[in-house]
């Protein structure tokens, strides 16, 4: 048998698609300005919604700032070493 090459595409990662970048971007940018304005919205108190403590929130934006630049990080060493 014969060993097939993989595909370039397949080597590459897909935050280097702009169109991609873009609009996951977007679509979470929205997602989380939702999520986090959602309990401080007037009609929101029929759900039993309570805003969440400003540390908490804080905390949540710092934790997830740093998981992105260490997925950043790693995929940039990753990439570079194949």
């Amino acid at each position: 048998m014969r060993a097939v090459p993989p595909r370039r595409e397949l080597l590459e990662p897909p935050a280097r698609a702009a169109d991609g970048a873009i609009a996951g971007g977007g679509v979470l940018g929205v997602a989380s300005r939702t999520a986090l304005a959602l309990p401080y919205l007037p009609f929101v108190a029929v759900l039993g919604f309570v805003p969440l403590p400003a540390a908490v929130v804080i905390a949540m934006i710092v934790l997830t700032l740093a998981y992105v630049a260490a997925a950043e990080v790693a995929k940039r060493f990753f990439y570079v070493r194949r």
